[in-house]
């Protein structure tokens, strides 16, 4: 698990993660709790067992730096999905993962299916963020956060992303 974490175990990661951490102890290689699940896997090594304590324990909310797709970007219609695949290609060369979301849905489908993907951020694009060249950012759980231009959110994103001390 260090050559993830660089030169933090998961434990000490779960540590700083979890304000009020109430679960097991983490560094014990059979993990015994009420419940059940994770007491039947006492086949896994322990680096399993660090990993399913930590999933459980974020319910799927990972803090931004671990979530698997940080951005989610949601064109109203499909006449805005080549300025929306733009959006995506800038954000994937500074590293930040997410995806294009151009399914031929109405927009709460697709923003209620990121809220239930757990996708941190969601970039919602319509004719007027074309015209101005920003996009308007959704918050998982926080709601509207408001149009911005792309190099806006990258500042803010960053700053949601530094890991925790």
């Amino acid at each position: 698990m260090r050559a993830v974490f660089g030169d933090k175990g998961i434990g000490d990661v779960i540590r700083k993660c979890a304000v009020n951490w109430s679960g097991p102890e983490i560094d014990c290689p059979i993990e015994i709790t009420r419940r059940n699940y994770i007491a039947g896997m006492v086949g896994c090594n322990a680096g399993h067992n660090r990993i399913a304590v930590l999933i459980e324990h974020c319910a799927g909310n990972f803090p931004l730096w671990l979530a698997p797709e940080q951005f989610a970007v949601l064109p109203i219609s499909e006449k805005f999905n080549d300025y929306a695949q733009s959006v995506v290609d800038k954000l994937k060369e500074i590293d930040i993962r997410g995806f294009l979301d151009d399914r031929d849905e109405k927009i709460g489908r697709k923003i209620r299916d990121a809220e239930v993907k757990k996708v941190p951020f969601m970039l919602i694009v319509g004719e007027k963020e074309v015209a101005d060249g920003k996009v308007s950012v959704r918050k998982h759980s926080e709601g509207d956060k408001g149009a911005m231009a792309l190099t806006e959110f990258v500042e803010q994103f960053k700053t949601d992303f530094s890991m925790p001390k």
